[in-house]
């Protein structure tokens, strides 16, 4: 500080030569003014910085007393984190000391003091990791049970039902049936549409969790119990999106051995009117594929096409043994 008041008067003395007295007189007092704001700012806001930290090194047990869906106090509840989370522990069938990564799975990024390049300055963990291994957990064990399930689906449609149960608003409903939501260490409100993120981030970094400690089996009942019941009740063919659907049912019949698919009108009213419609039927020799209407016999001919394309796709095997159940023993990669 003195060595910047001696730096800071010999500029004024400088500015006052060449300027001249009076004008000089107010560059010197101007920045004597600075110098001394500068030096009061910077050494209050290094206490203040230097007071948090010791109280607290990144606010994580603060954080706990906050509702991360309000981003307030939690007032007027009797409010145990610790023992919130054994009974989410217990919900995924387990217990805290089963899950010793369950607390990092709920801690988000912005709960930690960041540095520059990326890492906690205080030495803990948030869930990004976890969360990663838990996406690439829910996205296996979803397609090997469609995929086994339903053999004559195409890889195009695997896909899109595996993008639809696996979207944030499904996995963000899933989250507040468990109680995911209320128990994430956040600096964000998560009720807002924008922050959904942090909460599918949690869900995957909580099955993450369940992989990393108790293991594949534990984890593939995580999705058994929790993303499969929502897949069965799901209407399926709604979430098949066909483009080109009568390429893709002549290529399925062709593949089959059966004749090309030929269409029939089934029923018509009001031809000549302003609200048509028509109903027809696409035959393969005189085994009915499927039907489909519209208001003209275009748009009712690639609806009938859909409907036989997704009533081939949804055949569905029952009881089947899925690779997976073998999992009781994994080989590690060094084995041989």
């Amino acid at each position: 500080v003195e060595c910047l008041s001696v730096n800071m008067l010999r500029i004024g003395n400088i500015h006052n030569h060449v300027l001249g007295g009076y004008k000089g007189l107010c560059a010197l007092s101007v920045k004597r003014i600075t110098a001394r704001w500068i030096t009061c700012r910077y050494i209050s806001t290094e206490k203040e910085e230097i007071s948090s930290e010791e109280a607290n090194p990144c606010g994580i047990d603060k954080l706990k007393g906050m509702d991360p869906r309000t981003g307030e106090q939690r007032i007027g509840r009797n409010f145990n984190y610790k023992m919130e989370l054994g009974g989410l522990a217990e919900r995924l069938g387990h217990s805290t000391e089963d899950l010793p990564s369950l607390q990092t799975a709920l801690v988000h990024r912005s709960a930690l003091h960041m540095g520059e390049d990326g890492s906690s300055q205080t030495g803990h963990l948030h869930n990004g990791r976890l969360a990663v291994l838990g996406k690439s957990v829910l996205v296996h064990y979803l397609q090997e049970y469609l995929y086994y399930t339903y053999p004559n689906m195409e890889g195009n449609a695997l896909w899109d039902i595996g993008n639809q149960i696996c979207h944030p608003t499904m996995i963000c409903n899933i989250a507040d049936y468990l109680g995911i939501s209320e128990l994430i260490l956040t600096r964000k409100t998560i009720a807002d549409t924008g922050h959904r993120g942090i909460k599918y981030k949690a869900f995957t970094a909580v099955l993450g969790a369940v992989y990393n400690d108790k293991g594949p089996l534990a984890a593939r009942k995580i999705v058994g119990e929790f993303i499969i019941p929502v897949l069965k009740t799901a209407d399926l063919r709604e979430l098949i999106k066909l483009q080109h659907p009568s390429f893709v049912l002549r290529a399925i019949l062709k593949e089959k051995g059966k004749s090309p698919p030929k269409i029939r009108l089934l029923s018509e009213t009001g031809r000549l009117s302003h609200f048509p419609s028509f109903v027809v039927g696409v035959y393969s020799q005189e085994q009915l594929l499927g039907e489909g209407s519209g208001t003209s016999l275009k748009r009712a001919e690639k609806e009938a096409m859909s409907t036989a394309v997704r009533n081939h796709f949804m055949k569905e095997l029952k009881n089947i043994s899925l690779p997976s159940n073998n999992d009781k023993k994994i080989p590690s990669f060094e084995e041989k």
